[in-house]
């Protein structure tokens, strides 16, 4: 039982080193954007957000990110005043991007994609995931010790003209 205990003693500090959060700038030289895929959805519809990072500048550059596993990277707002009513799921979980952003000059990739489910909640909102309402939203992203500027997006009503003419029977 103490070799047991031992090795899983072991085994949780080379995950901790492995995992241990890079240091970040707040002050990155990269400009950090968030888009959607199309700019109104069907109500259901998948709304793809990708964040996109661009090298400015003349030289080579390499970010890390604070940490793999300690912040909301999405956030949806109904309104720019107001609080989140969606997060990406990730919360304090590891998520699935790169750690590092390696850009030559001029390079602009894609370092992280979220597929929203246009349901509310997400860690740490204890929302039961109700399908939102149609409107306007925004979505923000937090990514290299930045967030960005917001994106707007629009989810159709069904009985809207705007739903006819995007999505014609």
């Amino acid at each position: 039982m103490r070799r047991e205990a031992r090795r899983l003693c072991w085994i949780i500090l080379l995950f901790a080193l492995t995992w241990a959060p890079y240091p970040v700038s707040a002050d990155t030289p990269l400009e950090v954007t968030v888009a959607t895929n199309r700019p109104w959805y069907q109500p259901g519809d998948r709304v793809v957000v990708s964040v996109t990072a661009c090298n400015p500048t003349s030289t080579h550059v390499e970010e890390h990110y604070a940490a793999l596993c300690d912040r909301d990277q999405f956030q949806v707002l109904r309104d720019l005043a107001g609080q989140p009513i969606a997060y990406s799921d990730f919360g304090p979980w590891c998520v699935p991007f790169n750690p590092i952003v390696i850009l030559d000059p001029g390079q602009c990739d894609v370092i992280s994609q979220w597929e929203w489910q246009q349901r509310a909640g997400g860690w740490p909102l204890s929302s039961g995931g109700d399908q939102v309402e149609p409107g306007r939203y925004y979505v923000i992203a937090h990514f290299l010790g930045s967030t960005t500027e917001p994106t707007a997006f629009r989810i159709l009503a069904v009985d809207s003209p705007a739903y006819s003419v995007a999505y014609p029977d």
